[in-house]
């Protein structure tokens, strides 16, 4: 009992400490006596007379151009984490013109997570996130510019979707809070994680929903299936989730010419099945088994749902096997009431500082009646339904739950519309949410320069924080990369190792590479892995040493 109020307690002091959540509420808190004391003078009208379609364009360019000025002070990021270097394996591969990779000879000594080696070698996601990091890749030579490109992707749809619901100024405002929260600091515009796909795939679909509710257009029917491609691509369980209410709110609103609306997304939806199952014959063997599938079977992850049993499997490595048993404790520490009210707790807290945070929370509780109104109730229906499937799931980032993103926004957007409408003085207070978000950015920026420690546990998940520090490996990976000739690379963990950021990592073209990371299995197996690789300088790279090195073999 002690050691779950501990854990709540810590769970509730991440709405405090986490991020720049405490300078959020330090700032409303002058705002709120400023307006009091009538400090603040009357704002000035702002509606701009942008065509839609230039409000989207606005909003999406200037992602892009404030996220590329920011990279003097926030660099290119480089994969950290097991499933950021499964999303990049997967655009390697599709930037080579491959659906996979065949299994590499040597895979034993290749194995790692997030990663089939058997039947094919390829990352077990599905593609969504793959095909942008392989745009950028193909086109740019970096894969990170499909991480912007989708980012600012989702900042112009976010406009677009607002502009079925609200006018140009209120759309472009929230568009640019999109950027502000998602497009700047935030780990979808700063890791290869992903989120930031879902999320535009529901954007489209809720504001094409908005749109055919009005006139059965076949352009908005496309964008609604385009929408829900993408989750399909990403987030499926979760896309799906979403939407289910569109689809029965659809059914109601417009029964009158619904063919117009069923039969292009019935087509587009039948174009994308049939693409994926030839994804998934190509990876698996079998049009039906998912990649997702071919893992858990294979090495007993991703423990998805707490009621689920997990398989028992057998691993041929120790760190495979140690983080197999990480997962399995966590899975059954959910079946325990307290232990997963807690996880509860804590999931809702890192979803509310990574979507709303203080300020965005202030407007929604500043204008209440807002939530009653018409404009959202879908909006609500659908995002719900996303969030209860989230729950259910092991674990619940936020990009998990990134097909409702647009749900936060048509929320928040239309309280401040509210706020600026319907309360004493409250066009100022809509104001100062928008300039305390802008300052919290601004801290953000200004925080490592200063020398300012950013607080609360993960706080790499929320809203103001990039991805987690890179991969330990990556000095020595730049190193190498500056090193004349191809290197082996044998990694040895030490005996305590359990749940470090993996070094065993590849490109699609294993023998091609440059680099080639492999396990260390004893002198008489690494004595094969050197008779493949001949022409190759051997390095021996301990991530468990202080400080970690990579020495000649």
């Amino acid at each position: 009992m002690p050691g779950l109020l501990t854990d709540a307690l810590a769970a509730l002091g991440v709405a405090l400490r986490a991020d720049v959540n405490a300078l959020e509420i330090i700032l409303l808190l002058g705002v709120m006596l400023a307006v009091r004391r009538g400090w603040m003078g009357s704002p000035r009208a702002w509606r701009p007379a942008f065509r839609p379609a230039t409000a989207v364009a606005t909003v999406a360019l200037l992602a892009v151009g404030l996220r590329l000025a920011l990279l003097p002070a926030l660099h290119v990021p480089h994969p950290g984490g097991s499933d950021e270097f499964s999303h990049v394996l997967l655009g390697d591969t599709l930037a080579h013109g491959r659906l996979t990779n065949p299994a590499h000879p040597m895979w034993v000594h290749f194995e790692t997570r997030h990663v089939l080696h058997q039947p094919t070698y390829n990352s077990m996601y599905f593609p969504g996130q793959g095909l942008f990091l392989a745009f950028g890749q193909a086109l740019f030579g970096e894969p990170w510019v499909g991480v912007l490109l989708s980012t600012a992707a989702l900042c112009g749809a976010l406009t677009w979707m607002l502009l079925g619901w609200f006018p140009a100024s209120w759309a472009l405002a929230g568009g640019l809070l999109a950027i502000l929260r998602i497009g700047l600091t935030s780990y979808w515009v700063n890791s290869f994680w992903g989120g930031s796909i879902a999320a535009l795939g529901g954007a489209l679909a809720l504001g094409a929903c908005a749109r055919l509710a009005r006139a059965r257009r076949v352009s908005h029917a496309l964008l609604l299936a385009a929408g829900l491609v993408l989750m399909a691509l990403t987030r499926p369980f979760e896309g799906l989730a979403f939407s289910l209410p569109l689809a029965v709110w659809l059914l109601v609103k417009c029964r009158a010419r619904l063919w117009r609306i069923a039969v292009p997304v019935a087509l587009v939806l039948g174009l994308a099945g049939a693409g994926l199952a030839v994804y998934f014959r190509a990876v698996t063997g079998s049009a039906t088994l998912l990649p997702y599938q071919v893992n858990q079977r294979t090495y007993g992850w991703p423990m998805t749902l707490a009621w689920q049993d997990p398989p028992q499997v057998e691993h041929r490595h120790k760190e495979l096997r140690d983080y197999y048993q990480w997962e399995l404790a966590e899975h059954q520490r959910l079946k325990a009431p307290g232990a997963a009210a807690v996880e509860l707790l804590r999931k809702g807290v890192l979803l509310w500082s990574f979507f709303l945070g203080p300020a965005l929370t202030f407007a929604l509780l500043a204008a209440p009646a807002s939530l009653g109104s018409r404009k959202p109730r879908l909006a609500l229906w659908a995002g719900g339904a996303t969030l209860a499937a989230t729950l259910l799931e092991q674990s619940s980032y936020p990009h998990y739950v990134s097909p409702a993103t647009g749900v936060i926004y048509v929320l928040v957007v239309n309280a401040l519309r509210y706020l600026a409408r319907h309360r004493p003085g409250g066009a100022k207070l809509a104001r100062a949410v928008f300039a305390i978000v802008v300052a919290a950015v601004a801290f953000r920026l200004a925080a490592r320069p200063l020398g300012v420690p950013l607080m609360g546990p993960q706080r790499q998940m929320s809203w103001c924080c990039a991805s987690p520090a890179p991969n330990d490996r990556w000095p020595f990976e730049r190193q190498l990369r500056a090193t004349p000739g191809r290197h082996l690379v044998l990694v040895r963990y030490g005996p305590s190792n359990r749940m470090r950021l993996e070094w065993v990592y590849n490109e699609a073209g294993i023998d091609a590479s440059k680099i080639v990371w492999a396990r260390d299995l004893g002198e008489a197996a690494n004595r094969e892995l050197l008779a493949y690789y001949p022409d190759r300088r051997v390095w021996l790279g301990e991530p468990d040493a202080v400080p970690p090195r990579v020495r000649p073999y």
